[in-house]
């Protein structure tokens, strides 16, 4: 064999060896510490996850917006229990805001609240999550 070949089989091995030894002088602590064993003795089967319950605030909604009783009527125009009521899946209901009175939603990035009219359609009535709009026809949009 070659000296190149020699030296290309034994160059790891020797290197191996130096980082051994290189290693046992490097001091390292053999004892773990208890926080040290209580990670080791960590279980995620141990876990216990409990779902944190709804809260609802009863603090007034602080808002730009003016809510004022009258806007808070609701509309008896609407039926609200007829079968004519569909679900509109067009537009965005992102978010529902409702305290005590209060009751804002957030639909197509336009704040509006109970009695506005947004893309033709007024605002009849806000639930926790969905919103009743109506033009010719009711519809409630749910939120995404």
């Amino acid at each position: 064999m070659e000296n190149k070949t020699k030296t290309l089989i034994i160059f790891p091995f020797l290197l191996i060896v130096t980082l051994a030894l290189a290693a046992r002088s490097i001091p390292f602590k053999r004892d773990l510490s208890s926080v040290e064993k209580q990670i080791l003795q960590f279980s995620p089967t141990d876990l216990m996850i409990s779902e944190k319950p709804v809260e609802y605030s009863n603090r007034d909604v602080k808002s730009l917006l003016d809510f004022s009783a009258a806007d808070l009527e609701r509309d008896s125009s609407v039926d609200h229990n007829s079968d004519s009521n569909t679900v509109d899946r067009n537009m965005n209901l992102s978010l529902i805001i409702i305290n005590d009175d209060n009751r804002m939603a957030i639909i197509e990035d336009t704040p509006v609240k109970e009695g506005d009219i947004i893309a033709d359609m007024k605002i009849v009535k806000i639930e926790r999550n969905r919103v009743l709009v109506k033009n010719r026809t009711a519809k409630w949009i749910y939120v995404d």
